[in-house]
């Protein structure tokens, strides 16, 4: 794997190109045409229509960086905090992997596609949303709204990868089924590690707070919450 500029979101001012849509002005010299993407891929299949799709993938997995370090910095577990933190590593991993098979099938990295947009803004609210509640003394309820934005990503996440993986599969034996191969290799058998874990550990904090009354009285000060939760699976790996 090649070594990149340290990631961010795809914008006009990073050097993103775009598509045409009503809604959208591109300089002539940014703008990228579906005519442009049609020879893709062998010819055989919407490539227009996969560049696309990668690019909103790879727009969803910029955005979960920054939700990986978003929430690593603000829980109060340190169980949480260091899965997280691995999480989002391997993350800024498969931005990587996302930008080098899209170069290796022909595209461009740079090029925000409408979908793109569209997943861009619903990820910000994702993350916007775990901001909500962090003026409560409720740090389970926190923890949570947390929880449930990496549960969302990483749904999300995993589905992509999956379709990528299709995608890869209806292609001719050559360099571009190789590429979607290499690629679906180095990473589905970690988004299948992170959807699980989000998915486990969201429904042990649900059930912990269903069948412990204890913990609504624990909740009545931050400091007591707040120390009670850091030692939570802490017999747990990390």
């Amino acid at each position: 794997m090649t070594t990149t500029d340290p990631i961010f979101t795809t914008t006009y001012d990073t050097g993103g190109s775009t598509g045409p849509a009503p809604e959208t002005y591109a300089n002539p010299e940014r703008l990228r045409m579906p005519a442009d993407l049609s020879d893709l891929l062998g010819g055989e299949l919407n490539a227009p229509f996969i560049i696309d799709f990668l690019s909103a993938a790879l727009m969803h997995e910029q955005c979960g960086r920054h939700l990986y370090r978003s929430v690593a910095g603000r829980t109060h577990n340190p169980m949480l905090k260091t899965r997280y933190a691995h999480f989002g590593d391997e993350t800024e991993e498969h931005v990587t992997v996302l930008r080098e098979l899209i170069s290796a099938i022909g595209g461009d990295p740079g090029y925000v596609s409408a979908s793109a947009r569209a997943t861009e803004k619903l990820d910000h609210g994702a993350l916007e949303a775990t901001f909500m509640l962090d003026g409560s003394l409720d740090i389970m309820t926190r923890e949570l709204a947390m929880l449930d934005a990496v549960v969302l990503a990483e749904t999300v996440d995993h589905a992509n990868w999956q379709a990528i993986e299709q995608i890869g599969s209806e292609l001719p034996e050559g360099a571009d089924k190789e590429a979607f191969l290499e690629a679906t290799n180095q990473v589905r058998p970690q988004e299948d590690e992170h959807l699980s874990w989000a998915l486990n550990k969201r429904a042990q904090l649900i059930h912990l707070q269903a069948t412990r009354p204890l913990i609504a009285s624990m909740a009545a000060t931050a400091e007591s919450a707040i120390e009670w939760f850091k030692g939570l699976f802490s017999d747990e790996p990390s």
